[in-house]
């Protein structure tokens, strides 16, 4: 071989090093950037999945606001319902009476967080406190089996016709203690909340608080429902909540759900319906900083640290029929 086949015998091997070294580099940039995005979907998928838990854990709380209190919807009579002025009243008997069964806060945190004002028929915040009622699968029945009239302060027996009094969990634990919420029910059909003053196997005594308005028919056949009252907002990331028992408890909130950055709540009294959106993360961003996503709201909270996760936002809109 002469020295000039060599030659071009070198140059072919440096090309093809040159192209492989190309090629090798531009294959491994592409996994990279394949296992990234696959990391990044992981991750928005997370920030979702934790957006709809939110939305699942709160909807059937918002839908049941103000259940079995129909007849508690104006002025003062909420208070009232719950034992004013009494030394056995529950907390929810020292709400002022713009206060209702849905509220927003400003925030959330400390003992009294501000409550959201009045921007033209819509209430701002990022918090929530509800007041609701649940289903116990209890049903009552009057002593005599016909409808009964009771007055302000008045109690009276009833039979449990169906359902059992062993599930009413912790509500079991507190009936008696007229300041703890969890010792209250209400029968619908009334529109206002008895206290659960004692109970049998086969017998539970309810009691009217004495600032009702009026004497107050009951029905012969009821529903009875659990009250239940619960505030919701964000601290350091993570959705947390107190239940309202004689105190809000825990004093420091429980934890619910990690990954939750934010959340804004848009309550429109008018028209019955509370919009919510929930900003959650699924880990740090893959690619760098992200935007401020569009469909996070202008007067939503955002601080700089949000870009640095993978984001999503959750939305949901709910009408509060029983307020």
């Amino acid at each position: 071989m002469t020295g000039r086949g060599r030659g071009f015998l070198l140059v072919e091997v440096l090309t093809a090093l040159v192209v492989g070294s190309v090629v090798g580099a531009i294959v491994l940039a592409a996994g990279r950037w394949f296992v990234l995005s696959s990391e990044r979907v992981s991750r928005l998928l997370l920030a979702r999945d934790r957006g709809e838990r939110v939305l699942s854990y709160l909807e059937p709380r918002v839908l049941h606001a103000g259940l079995g209190l129909s007849s508690c919807r104006t002025g003062s009579l909420l208070r009232r319902a719950f034992g004013y002025g009494s030394s056995g009243a529950p907390l929810v008997a020292t709400w002022t009476d713009r206060s209702r069964p849905l509220q927003v806060y400003k925030k959330l945190g400390g003992a009294s967080p501000e409550p959201a004002g009045d921007e033209g028929g819509v209430f701002r915040g990022s918090g929530l406190c509800l007041l609701y009622a649940v289903p116990s699968g209890i049903v009552l029945g009057t002593a005599g089996g016909g409808p009964v009239s009771l007055d302000p302060g008045e109690g009276a027996r009833f039979s449990v016709l169906s359902g059992s009094l062993g599930d009413w969990g912790s509500t079991a634990s507190a009936v008696g203690r007229s300041r703890d919420l969890r010792s209250w029910v209400s029968l619908p059909l009334t529109g206002y909340p008895f206290f659960i003053e004692g109970h049998s196997g086969t017998e539970v005594s309810l009691e009217l608080a004495a600032g009702v308005p009026g004497p107050v028919e009951v029905p012969p056949i009821n529903d009875l429902f659990l009250m239940r009252g619960e505030r919701f907002g964000v601290i350091n990331g993570t959705l947390c909540f107190q239940e309202l028992r004689t105190a809000w408890y825990p004093p420091y909130f429980q934890p619910l759900e990690d990954g939750v950055l934010a959340l804004w709540f848009e309550w429109r009294p008018a028209l019955k319906c509370l919009d919510l959106w929930v900003l959650t993360s699924g880990g740090p961003a893959v690619f760098g900083p992200v935007p401020r996503p569009p469909s996070w709201p202008g007067d939503a909270p955002w601080r700089a640290a949000f870009s640095r996760h993978e984001l999503h936002v959750s939305r949901a809109s709910w009408r509060a029929e029983n307020l």
